[in-house]
């Protein structure tokens, strides 16, 4: 069973690109800088668990929601997980995500496998992606940016997120990602559109209009990129597709075909990545192409573009919160959250204090009010349940400030306490992102009757499994990304995953009510539980 990165523009049949197409050092505790990783993805090596290889549904795993810290034993769970996924398997594509610290964890991985030689490099497909800068690739264009690299047109959306396609910021990203995995070559690149969540439709429209323009260049570079070896084909990933205003167009997919074959004839042009969940249907529901005959999915399969998603059990809606689709969730799970709150800000807001009669004995270090984010989270209870809000703070004032007063202090004589304090700030950030999450995820539970109400998932009583046989039976994938929340939850149902049919009149009802109940509940304003909003006001009694 392999992900088959293609289809012949010349002919019908479904053939793999991988056979047609014939680091940081040691600054992360486990990952050594030895001798790459050799080779690339095959047809034989990823077929090699015997399964067929011509099934198309194949399952994939993006490590970004990880973070490198100092407990290194739940990595060590992770990657043994990951590895248990391959030799079943159920997994052989490895996306490695600008979040955070997917590329380390991911080279950290690639290590553990070269090392014990437990998985071959041609076993696994490796997919990168590039676009929208975040995370280590954010820092890296930022510290070549401060050595003196030019880079052109560079968007700074906010402060942790920048975009860019030129071709040298493409060349950058390759380069960063193949060394810090420490390989001779990645298989796969997804071109990324922008993500614009705060901008209006019509300013949306115009970005779309600049990126329209800069994909000659860009295809032009990752087709140069092939030549040299160092990706095997590559893509397009589509970020917003939940609202009908922005979904891509007809024109500009036939626009993006023809630039493709346009620059070569048997060009490697070959992918394209949107998400899709119960709730962010679009993709298989809004019929807008051909005349209305075909779906986003169904245009991308008439064009020979295998279809990769995201987000299976993620979802999320207009209001940008996060809904997992799980029946894990409780309101005693919510109510477990606000201790950590309280102990979390209490801390903070002690440290905050200290530091306040620190600064009195020295002029030369930044003013107090420089260190006061806890102060302000707990003078603003709405933080805790409008996300938009929270988000906004945290991206653009809390994170920066707190980032910069850590770097302003790193060789003082507070340097100490300003490590202390970036971690545990950071930290109570988290744990409010989590409230922010606690406060949608029982809405899980009308998703849960949505998928209940279909007799065709035979019974099945998992609500992941059904969210992913959803997937299944829209024949619309070729290959799901899963997370590693994602991964956790649906681990040991996947060997079983069966073959779902759903009867077009069930199917047609079963997205319509799935569109309806993502509208409402992007409309639904959430109440915040008493008790939160009493230790809210505790802690603002307190600082």
């Amino acid at each position: 069973m392999s992900l088959l990165l293609g289809r012949s523009l010349a002919h019908s049949n479904r053939f793999n690109l991988l056979d047609a197409r014939c680091s940081r050092n040691s600054m992360r505790r486990g990952l050594h800088q030895e001798s790459p990783f050799s080779g690339k993805a095959t047809q034989r090596g990823t077929t090699k668990y015997g399964q067929s290889p011509n099934q198309s549904n194949r399952l994939g795993f993006s490590p970004f929601a990880l973070e490198m810290n100092e407990e290194l034993l739940e990595l060590d769970k992770e990657e043994e997980k990951i590895e248990k996924l391959i030799k079943r398997g159920l997994v052989n594509v490895l996306e490695i995500n600008s979040k955070g610290d997917s590329d380390t964890i991911t080279g950290r991985l690639l290590n553990r496998f070269k090392t014990m030689g437990s998985v071959e490099r041609e076993e696994l497909i490796l997919m990168s992606r590039g676009g929208n800068l975040e995370g280590n690739l954010l820092g890296s264009i930022k510290y070549a940016l401060d050595n003196g690299r030019k880079f052109e047109g560079i968007r700074e959306i906010n402060k942790r997120l920048w975009y860019c396609n030129h071709p040298e910021v493409l060349e950058h990203t390759i380069t960063q990602t193949i060394k810090i995995l420490n390989v001779e070559s990645l298989d796969c690149f997804l071109l990324e559109t922008p993500k614009f969540p705060t901008e209006s439709d019509e300013v949306f429209e115009e970005h779309m209009e600049e990126f329209m323009k800069s994909l000659k260049p860009a295809f032009e570079h990752l087709e140069r990129e092939v030549e040299y070896g160092r990706i095997q084909t590559y893509g397009i990933s589509l970020h917003d597709c939940n609202n009908p205003n922005r979904l891509f167009s007809e024109s500009r997919f036939e626009e993006m075909m023809k630039i493709a074959s346009g620059i070569k004839k048997y060009h490697n042009f070959s992918l394209i990545q949107f998400p899709l969940n119960v709730l962010e249907n679009l993709p298989i529901s809004l019929r807008k192409y051909d005349n209305g005959a075909m779906n986003l999915s169904e245009l991308a399969s008439k064009w020979g573009l295998t279809r990769l998603t995201s987000r299976p059990l993620e979802v999320i809606d207009s209001s940008k919160i996060e809904h997992l689709v799980t029946e894990s969730y409780t309101r005693h799970e919510q109510t477990q959250l606000l201790p950590q709150l309280q102990n979390a800000v209490n801390d903070v807001i002690g440290m905050e204090f200290h530091y306040s009669e620190l600064v009195k004995t020295d002029k030369e270090a930044p003013p107090a009010t420089e260190a006061a984010w806890a102060i302000t989270l707990a003078s603003n209870p709405t933080f805790a349940h409008d996300h938009k809000q929270f988000k906004f703070f945290r991206d653009n004032f809390a994170e920066p400030g707190i980032l910069s007063l850590a770097q302003k202090l790193s060789n003082h004589r507070f340097s100490r306490w300003a490590k202390e304090y970036r971690e545990k700030s950071l930290s109570l950030l988290d744990i409010f992102e989590l409230i922010n999450e606690a406060n949608s995820h029982y809405k899980s539970q009308d998703i849960k009757e949505l998928l209940e109400s279909v007799k065709e998932f035979r019974g099945e009583s998992n609500l992941p499994q059904k969210a992913l046989d959803f997937l299944w039976a829209s024949k619309a994938t070729d290959c799901i990304i899963l997370n590693p929340r994602e991964s956790g939850i649906v681990i040991n149902q996947l060997e079983s995953r069966r073959d779902v049919s759903i009867d077009k009149e069930r199917w047609d009802q079963l997205l319509e009510d799935g569109t309806k109940l993502s509208k409402e509940l992007s409309n639904h304003d959430d109440e915040m539980p008493e008790e939160a909003l009493d230790a809210l006001n505790q802690m603002q009694s307190r600082s």
